[in-house]
């Protein structure tokens, strides 16, 4: 299923980081905030759980049903 803003997510990849530099863990939960289409690697950006935001390639995510 395609994955669109607005979407519940969570991370499946190991020792990322937030935007300011905290850590997020494997199996972080949040919500598909926006695209970034200026940055083809980068392209979603997403708020998580913890307050946390941070921009992911589709790559690092799966949609987690509602």
């Amino acid at each position: 299923d395609y994955i669109k803003v607005g979407d519940r997510i969570e991370i499946i990849v190991d020792g990322i980081e937030d935007d300011d530099g905290k850590s997020i863990p494997k199996g972080s939960k949040g919500v598909l905030d926006y695209y970034d289409t200026y940055d083809k690697d980068v392209p979603y950006c997403t708020e998580m759980d913890n307050g946390s935001e941070v921009s992911l390639p589709a790559s690092a995510i799966k949609k987690v049903k509602k």
